[in-house]
C-alpha cells in the first residue's frame, strides 16, 4: 500500500509542477499554494518552483492515497477524465471492479495493521497464505500503472 500511495503522490506532484512550467493538460485545481508563490514563479522566479513543491509535499503529506477514492480525488488535480473509467477502457463495470478490489485490499491491509485480521463474512481468522499476498501485490502495482498510464496518456 505504501508503494501505490507514494507513486501516487509523486505523480501528481510532478503533474502538477509540470502545469506549472506550461505541460500538460489544463485542470481547474485549488492548489494548497500561497498566492506570493504562485506570483513569484509566474514573475520568473525559479527558485519559487522548489517551494511550490515542498509546499505540496507539505499539504499532500496528510492525505493518504490509498482507496480508490481518494486515488481518483488526487488525480483530477491533474486529469479532467475519470480515473477508473478511463483504466477500464470506458467499462463502467470494470471500473467498478477496479475500485473495489483495490478496497478491498485497502481495508484488509488496514484491519491487520490496525485491528485483527476476520473474515468479516464469518467472523473467524481470514488465512493468509502467499498466492493471497501474491495477488495483492500484483493488484496493487496493476492499479499504479493505471494511475501512471492515465496521467502520462495527457502528457
Amino acid at each position: 500500500m505504501s508503494a501505490l500511495d507514494t507513486c501516487v503522490h509523486s505523480v501528481v506532484r510532478t503533474g502538477i509542477l509540470l502545469h506549472l512550467q506550461g505541460l500538460g493538460p489544463t485542470v481547474e485545481a485549488q492548489l494548497p499554494v500561497s498566492a506570493d508563490l504562485y506570483r513569484r514563479w509566474y514573475g520568473g522566479d525559479i527558485s519559487a518552483l522548489n517551494e511550490i513543491e515542498l509546499a505540496l509535499r507539505l499539504a499532500h503529506g496528510r492525505w493518504t492515497m490509498q482507496f480508490s477514492k481518494d486515488i481518483a480525488d488526487a488525480v483530477r488535480l491533474i486529469s479532467a477524465r475519470p480515473l477508473w473509467l478511463s483504466a477500464a477502457a470506458g467499462d463502467t463495470g470494470q471500473a467498478a471492479h477496479l475500485k473495489t478490489s483495490l478496497d478491498v485490499i485497502v481495508r484488509r491491509r488496514n484491519q491487520i495493521a490496525h485491528e485483527s485480521d476476520f473474515d468479516p463474512s464469518t467472523g473467524t481468522k481470514w488465512p493468509i497464505d502467499s498466492a493471497l499476498a501474491v495477488a495483492a501485490i500484483s493488484l496493487l502495482e496493476e492499479r499504479g500503472k493505471a494511475v501512471v498510464a492515465h496521467v502520462a496518456a495527457e502528457y
